[in-house]
């Protein structure tokens, strides 16, 4: 597996060296989970790197403002 940005080559290799979650984000600007099974890296997207809002983590630990009542 090749992994490029910008027309460059970033990382190559096996997909369980080269997928990890730091090459995501830096690479594709997402924050996501990177879960190595036996049929190969899965990758869950947790938001876009540019993207301000919550992440589905951050919304279940958060509690109701009172203004939402």
């Amino acid at each position: 597996m090749v992994a490029m940005q910008d027309g460059e080559i970033r990382a190559r290799g096996f997909p369980e060296e080269v997928v990890t979650a730091e090459l995501l984000a830096e690479v594709s600007r997402v924050d996501g989970k990177v879960e190595h099974t036996e049929r190969g890296p899965r990758i869950t997207p947790l938001r876009a790197r540019d993207d301000d809002r919550e992440t589905p983590e951050d919304a279940e630990d958060a509690s109701p403002s009172p203004e939402a009542k």
